[in-house]
């Protein structure tokens, strides 16, 4: 799946004894997208991070748009999630002007694999499948609010059937993808990374 919406600023100005309500939307699921995020409150223009896209599976092949969107199931219809969905209006102090991006395809050769495209991630595309390697989830952003610089919103890896090698998830949380053998692993919380696509077992949650 995509990453949940990256957002990000140089400053914001707050007011002493105004109350601010803070958002963290819960991670998707199966053809489930994450939900929202935001920051809200007297004299501020409500911040919001859009969920991260599902990717696609066997029933429903096109990833879905979110703040990054999900990668897209194997390589015939269908297509991939977009990210920055809906389109982000950078507030006074944003750095941020996108939330993130786009998924990859998938690929198959109708015989031997198939395999999912990797999740968008907050700084790049997911990363098509190659070979017999699904797809790999989109890197995500560093950013120093907490005072060390961490990475947050990787896009998750692709699934595929196994012998193959699942796709690995982007910098910034973004969960593995499963084989038959191997489940995928969800997106780390406290990241909004995208949960990795499974293969014959679920995919992670972000």
């Amino acid at each position: 799946g995509g990453a949940g919406g990256f957002r990000a600023g140089a400053s914001l100005s707050l007011t002493g004894g105004t109350t601010y309500t803070a958002t963290v939307g819960a991670g998707g699921a199966i053809d489930n997208d994450g939900d929202d995020s935001s920051l809200s409150g007297t004299g501020i223009t409500t911040i919001t991070s859009t969920g991260g896209g599902y990717g696609g599976d066997s029933s429903n092949r096109s990833g879905n748009p979110g703040g990054s969107g999900g990668g897209k199931y194997s390589s015939d219809a269908g297509s991939v999630g977009a990210g920055n969905t809906p389109a982000i209006t950078p507030i006074s102090g944003e750095t941020t002007t996108v939330q993130g991006y786009a998924g990859s395809i998938g690929g198959t050769d109708a015989a031997t694999y198939t395999a999912g495209g990797g999740g968008g991630g907050a700084s790049e595309v997911g990363i098509p499948r190659s070979g017999t390697t699904a797809g790999i989830g989109g890197d995500g952003s560093a950013n120093s609010i907490t005072g060390a610089s961490v990475t947050y919103a990787g896009g998750g890896g692709g699934g595929i059937n196994s012998p193959h090698t699942p796709g690995t998830g982007g910098a910034g949380g973004g969960g593995a993808g499963g084989n038959n053998s191997s489940s995928s692993v969800a997106g780390t919380n406290g990241l909004g990374g995208g949960g990795g696509g499974g293969y014959a077992k679920a995919g992670g949650s972000g």
